[in-house]
């Protein structure tokens, strides 16, 4: 075990292991948001093409979508925030 000092080691230049972490962690959740909108669009066209009684989950709302990105990026932001 290394304790918490490893994040304060330099890895490339001057970034440190804490800094990569957190830029890692932001370009994972940034990939998974933009996957997620995707499947939305996607999911989107494919109303037109489901056959009534047919199960095909819950429909798109823009107030749903914009909430529940703002509460995952706001909470991935102050877990972010905390780590830095």
């Amino acid at each position: 075990m290394f304790g918490n000092d490893w994040t304060t080691n330099t890895a490339f230049g001057l970034w440190t292991y804490a800094d990569l972490c957190v830029y890692a962690i932001l370009i994972a959740n940034a990939s998974i948001i933009l996957l997620c909108i995707k499947g939305i669009i996607v999911h989107s066209y494919k109303q037109s093409t489901i056959k009534d009684g047919e199960m095909n989950g819950e429909t798109f709302t823009t107030k749903g979508f914009v909430l529940q990105v703002f509460g995952y990026v706001f909470s991935m932001a102050v877990i972010i925030g905390c780590i830095y």
